[in-house]
């Protein structure tokens, strides 16, 4: 015998509660960009990286060299007469000493994959600049 005699009647609507949170979250759409943003390759020829950012546009996208240090942004924000949404994230990379700076470039595919490669050839200039993101045309006109 329980010291409370509610304790089973308790201990029934926790787990029933638990079971309609797993529900309800199991319906909702996850957007943990931590986990998909960031693969790097780093060998003698070059570092890369490849980040998925499907759910920002072109535009709201930047890619910035200051010194050694690769500064990837997305800025996303959506206005509805119920609310906003609002999307952003900032990756960092540290360069290697022998990274070609002046030849950093980067592609966005149609499926919102993004790399940005940089060779290596032993060049220490530390500039500051904005690297362009190429674009691929049937991106200017789909939505995201």
């Amino acid at each position: 015998m329980s010291v409370c005699p509610y304790a089973n009647r308790f201990n029934a609507f926790l787990n029933d509660f638990n079971g309609l949170q797993r529900r309800a979250l199991a319906n909702t759409t996850n957007f943990n960009f931590a986990n998909e943003l960031g693969d790097i390759e780093n060998n003698e020829n070059q570092f890369a990286v490849d980040l998925d950012v499907r759910h920002f546009k072109p535009e709201e996208l930047n890619v910035n060299l200051n010194g050694h240090v690769l500064t990837v942004e997305g800025n996303h924000e959506v206005k509805t007469e119920h609310g906003f949404v609002k999307r952003s994230f900032t990756r960092q990379f540290t360069l290697p000493k022998d990274a070609d700076l002046a030849a950093i470039h980067s592609n966005l595919e149609n499926n919102g994959h993004m790399r940005i490669q940089v060779p290596k050839i032993g060049a220490t200039n530390n500039t500051t600049r904005s690297i362009p993101i190429q674009v691929k045309p049937s991106l200017t006109n789909g939505t995201h």
